[in-house]
C-alpha cells in the first residue's frame, strides 16, 4: 500500500497513520479503479466503501479524512480520463493549497490581505483576480503560473 499520494492537483496525502480498516478500503477502492470501471458506478462503489470504513465520523472529518480525499480524487481522474468531467482549473489548485499552506480562507486572506467575500467570488468563477494578484496568490502559495499546451490531461495513477 502507498504511503503517500498526489492528487490531480498535486496535493500531498499522507496515508501513514491510517488504520487497518481504512488502509484495506482504500485498497479496495484503488483496485476498483484499476479496472476503469464507469465514472458513475466507480463514484457510487468508492462511496458505500467509506460508509463502512469511516463509519461514526461525522460529516466535516469524512471529507477532510485522507482515504475520501484519495477516492475523491481517483473519481475525478476517471471522470476527466471518459470526458464526463472538467479538468481542475486554477480555482481548484488556490483551494486545494489555501487548505495545505494556510489551513483555512481566512488565515490565507488575513495573511494576503485579499478580502474573504472577494475569494469568494473568485473562487465561485463570478470574479478574476488580476495578473498582478494572481502573481500574489500563486506565490503565496507556493505555485507558478504555467501556460501550457491543451490537450488531455494525464489521468493515470503512477
Amino acid at each position: 500500500m502507498i504511503r503517500h499520494y498526489e492528487t490531480l492537483t498535486r496535493r500531498p496525502i499522507d496515508l501513514t497513520d491510517l488504520g487497518p480498516k481504512e488502509r484495506k478500503a482504500l485498497q479496495r477502492v484503488f483496485n476498483e479503479y484499476k479496472k476503469n470501471p464507469k465514472w458513475g458506478r466507480f463514484s457510487t462503489l468508492w462511496q458505500k466503501e467509506l460508509d463502512g470504513a469511516l463509519r461514526g465520523t461525522s460529516v466535516r472529518a469524512r471529507i477532510r479524512h485522507p482515504v475520501y480525499r484519495v477516492a475523491q480524487d481517483l473519481e475525478m481522474r476517471l471522470g476527466i480520463a471518459q470526458g464526463v468531467v472538467a479538468p481542475p482549473d486554477y480555482r481548484d489548485y488556490i483551494v486545494d493549497w489555501i487548505e495545505v499552506r494556510f489551513g483555512s480562507r481566512y488565515n490565507f486572506c488575513k495573511k494576503t490581505g485579499i478580502r474573504e467575500a472577494f475569494l469568494s467570488q473568485v473562487l465561485s468563477g463570478k470574479k478574476d483576480f488580476s495578473m498582478a494578484k494572481l502573481r500574489e496568490v500563486a506565490e503565496a502559495l507556493g505555485l507558478r503560473i504555467e501556460l501550457s499546451p491543451e490537450g488531455p490531461m494525464r489521468t493515470a495513477v503512477a
